[in-house]
């Protein structure tokens, strides 16, 4: 079965009426054999397995310290997926204020060198890490998280999610073209499966952004990609979220 088939196009069900998203949403979290809870301190061991399996050990995105702080700092945004008691997939966020003029250019700047840039009245979500086990691609675990992810973003009130996302096939290319031709195809389709997998939830290509993360398979390149909140309500308050709650 194709990628493309397993991924959940987030703004086919935002468009409807909150309350039935909400519902919805719980539906799919309840029934599904994987289940989506929030990251707990002494998970640290079970992420760190998923993240080298995801990145290998080498490109591993914390350290107990910075996997606690994460938590400590915003824990409805840092989640994770299990299935049959194994962790197979997990997601760190922070909110922050987003100046779309001036883009944070790397990922060490965006997120506190990891620790995360969390502002407790952020407007926007941030996504730091999203990282899938091995053999867990096509599980569906991706789609839940985010799932997840967009009931936190209406629940808070919030503008949209932001991802900084590294386009992993880019080395296989990069002696042959430009990181702009390497984008779109000549038929205006995107060529990278790891963007074409959030494009299809519904986020959009907004900026690409050179030496944002230390990476060799991306060139260092990433891109910023950005789901709006269709429910977003300008007359009511962005909701805060305390440290810690």
């Amino acid at each position: 079965m194709e990628l493309s088939d397993q991924v959940l196009d987030l703004t086919g069900f935002m468009n409807y009426p909150v309350r039935l998203v909400r519902d919805y949403i719980g539906l799919m979290l309840q029934d599904h054999p994987i289940k989506v809870r929030s990251l707990q301190p002494d998970d640290f061991e079970a992420a760190k397995r998923v993240e080298a399996e995801a990145w290998g050990e080498q490109c591993i995105q914390f350290d107990r310290e910075q996997f606690e702080e994460r938590i400590r700092k915003f824990k409805p945004g840092n989640i994770c997926a299990v299935k049959e008691n194994r962790m197979v997939a997990l997601i760190n966020t922070q909110r922050v204020n987003y100046d779309w003029d001036h883009p944070w250019p790397t990922w060490y700047e965006a997120t506190n060198n990891g620790y995360l840039r969390h502002d407790v009245d952020g407007e926007y979500l941030y996504g730091v890490n999203l990282s899938i086990a091995q053999n867990e691609l096509l599980s569906g675990a991706h789609s839940l998280i985010m799932l997840q992810i967009g009931a936190a973003m209406m629940d808070l009130n919030l503008r949209g999610i932001i991802l900084g996302v590294r386009p992993l096939r880019y080395h296989r290319f990069a002696d042959k073209m430009t990181f702009d031709e390497y984008l779109y195809d000549k038929r205006g389709k995107i060529r990278d499966p790891e963007l074409g997998m959030y494009c299809r939830m519904g986020f959009h290509i907004r900026k690409a952004l050179p030496e944002y993360f230390d990476d060799a398979e991306s060139k260092n390149y990433g891109v910023l990609l950005y789901l709006e909140n269709p429910h977003f309500d300008s007359q009511k308050p962005v909701i805060p979220s305390p440290v810690g709650g």
